[in-house]
């Protein structure tokens, strides 16, 4: 098992801790109306294949639509 996500303790609030080892996902099945995202990105130092030549990005992708896994880069995940 990888541990590519984890829940982490920082000062008593849980956060979630992505490796960025290998790509991956978080989703909810559940659709919703009128919702507000808030999420605070650290980065860290490293850099992992196949992204050692390329910018940091969050990798936060949110609204959705489609069926999950349909098309991997641009839906579902």
């Amino acid at each position: 098992m990888d541990h590519v996500f984890t829940v982490i303790d920082e000062k008593g609030v849980p956060v979630l801790r992505v490796s960025g080892e290998i790509y991956g996902c978080i989703f909810n099945k559940v659709e919703y109306l009128n919702y507000h995202l808030k999420a605070k990105v650290k980065w860290g130092s490293k850099k992992l294949v196949p992204r050692t030549d390329k910018l940091k990005d969050s990798g936060i992708l949110y609204h959705s639509i489609g069926k999950q896994g349909d098309e991997y880069w641009r839906s579902g995940c």
